[in-house]
């Protein structure tokens, strides 16, 4: 089994809201459908509120147990 991995660590706070976290996620989106990929993991902190509403917004859900820190999330490709 192969796996990618490429990271996006955050948006700044004062550029929330304004669309470039989805322009992102598309073009992450292209390009791992691109590759070939079945999936697209992200290790969301559990008292990162905002980042938990950004990618439930952009359809990943949470796919294991986490250690209480982290939730892991997946969006099926």
């Amino acid at each position: 089994m192969t796996h990618h991995a490429f990271g996006l660590d955050h948006i700044h706070p004062d550029a929330g809201r304004s669309g470039i976290g989805r322009r992102l996620f598309d073009i992450s989106l292209s390009v791992a459908k691109a590759a070939g990929l079945r999936h697209i993991d992200a290790s969301i902190g559990a008292d990162s509120v905002g980042a938990l509403a950004y990618y439930s917004a952009m359809g990943f859900t949470p796919y294991r147990e986490g250690d209480g820190v982290i939730i892991p999330h997946r969006f099926d490709l």
